[in-house]
Formats: C-alpha cells, structure tokens, sequence
C-alpha cells in the first residue's frame, strides 16, 4: 500500500511501541518504486563533516535522480524531532527525502 511520502508514518516493520519514532519524508528505501540503487546517507544536524557534505551530497543527488538512483538522508537522533529534522534540512538547503531514525532501526537493518 503506497501512502503519501510527504506524510509521516510507520516505518514497515516497526512495532507500536515505536511507532511515534519514525518519520519518513519521500517514501520507504526498503521499498522502492522502480529504483536502480537506493542510498542512504546517515547525517545528524550537529555533525560538522555532514553539515560540510551537504552541498555535495544535494549535488549528488541531483545529478543521480534522474538516472535511477534514489537518495534518502537519515536522521539517527535520539531526541530529535521531526520539526527539527526539517528545520536542518531547510538550513542546509536539502531537497533530499528525510527518515528520523531515533531508535535506529534504519541503522540497525544496513
């Protein structure tokens, strides 16, 4: 069942206990659409080589999109929330897709 990327939800998989944890803005890397590659790139918005990285991975991720590879960045904070989570995003000027990833099942599942 395809559901709105833009809206937050259940990660597939997780349990109730974890529901609230995950958020994930432009759709679920362990289900892709059609894909040739999915990358996910794990950032947190106090990490200067990220932060550093970020207009090169926004690059990156123009440049490949087109040829079939999808590009998720993920958020492994605990406490971070999704309004924050955003807020980093904007700053940085990314257009990537975003998964908040604070109980890191993400992590746990690479």
């Amino acid at each position: 069942m395809y559901t709105d990327p833009r809206e937050p939800r259940r990660v597939p998989g997780s349990n109730d206990r974890h529901a609230a944890t995950f958020v994930a803005r432009g759709g679920d890397p362990f289900y892709p659409r059609g894909e040739k590659a999915v990358a996910l790139l794990f950032v947190r918005t106090d990490c200067p080589i990220s932060n550093r990285c970020a207009p090169e991975i926004q690059r990156l991720y123009q440049v490949y999109l087109p040829q079939g590879v999808n590009f998720h960045l993920v958020y492994p904070e605990y406490g971070l929330t999704a309004a924050a989570m955003d807020r980093h995003r904007e700053e940085y000027g990314y257009t990537v897709p975003a998964l908040l990833d604070i109980d890191h099942q993400y992590l746990g599942a690479v």
